[in-house]
């Protein structure tokens, strides 16, 4: 079997993706090109009360469609793709004009934006970080593959995936992500978050009863990658340093304190690490990260700077391989 070339496209509520990849014979992937766009397309419509449909705002809607017409020149300039596919999550799922929007990107951009359920989001998700991380030798001192609880914390949503070697064993959704989160801060105040922190986290624990004793914990989305990068300390992005790295809860507890510690216009500026659109993010992100820890028990956790793109890219190989399409 021959090399394969896959585009992918994850329009989410913080930020826009776009991931050049190839799948050669043994199944590795290996990142061509990767862009990031911080467009807040969620931004101002998105609440956790979940009473009514409210819509996307013009302005985030503008910044998602400029960033869509740039990433569709580059891959329209991409000679020998095998396939591709662009998807949106939480915004476009909840959004009253999401629809309308997926019609408007389309004229635009000619991209057919998909606005996926929160099982194909879990889905592909998974996909992402098992073959990203290399999961299917996680074995245990019995031989057994391991169990893994993956966290993608999202802008609008958060998706926990359970998982043994690289198949989903089971997956859930909240409607609870950093932008939400960030918003309400912003609105009511950090004890206001916290409160609703608790509340996700109890759900969770209803959600996922039990999990069997040395199951890996790993969180996956802008959350991972940032905390990732500031337990580092680097000046500039690094996926090859975050991606894998593994940090204690002592840790995090002790970088939740620091940056809570800082004003949002200095944390943007001071932490090495942390980029200026997640000012804001971190804290929330931060908070889910640790109180998931406590609760279930998790002394580490690692970071995964793959997920849904890559997932997305290994589904339209495997599809391929099989001689079939989506």
């Amino acid at each position: 079997m021959g090399v394969f070339v896959f585009a992918s496209i994850d329009a989410g509520s913080h930020a826009v993706r776009l991931l050049l990849a190839r799948v050669g014979p043994d199944g590795r992937l290996v990142r061509l090109r990767y862009e990031r766009t911080a467009t807040r397309l969620a931004e101002g419509f998105l609440s956790l009360s979940g009473a009514g449909k409210k819509s996307l705002l013009a302005p985030n809607m503008e910044r998602t469609l400029e960033t869509l017409k740039k990433y569709s020149e580059i891959i329209s300039s991409w000679n020998g793709l095998s396939g591709m596919r662009a998807v949106g999550t939480s915004a476009l799922r909840e959004a009253a004009n999401g629809q309308e929007f997926i019609r408007r990107v389309f004229e635009h951009t000619g991209i057919r934006l998909e606005a996926i359920t929160h099982e194909e989001e879990a889905r592909l998700s998974a996909l992402g970080v098992t073959g990203g991380l290399g999961l299917e030798g996680n074995k245990n001192k019995k031989g057994k593959k391991n169990k893994n609880f993956i966290l993608d914390i999202g802008g609008g949503s958060t998706e926990w995936m359970l998982t043994e070697g690289r198949s989903l064993v089971r997956s859930g959704s909240f409607p609870v992500g950093v932008v939400k989160l960030a918003g309400l801060m912003e609105r009511e105040g950090e004890t206001v978050l916290e409160k609703h922190i608790v509340s996700f986290v109890s759900g969770l624990r209803q959600a996922v009863s039990f999990l069997p004793a040395g199951t890996v914990f790993i969180v996956t989305g802008g959350t991972a990658s940032a905390i990732a990068a500031i337990d580092l300390g680097l000046t500039s992005y690094e996926h090859e340093k975050v991606h894998g790295r593994q940090m204690d809860r002592k840790t995090l507890e002790r970088m939740y304190l620091r940056l809570a510690a800082l004003s949002l216009d200095q944390r943007g500026k001071v932490v090495a690490g942390l980029e200026p659109d997640r000012a804001d993010l971190i804290i929330p992100g931060l908070g889910l990260t640790i109180n998931i820890m406590r609760e279930f028990g998790f002394q580490n956790v690692i970071s995964n700077d793959t997920g849904l793109p890559e997932g997305i890219i290994f589904d339209l190989y495997n599809r391929s391989a099989q001689g079939g399409g989506r």
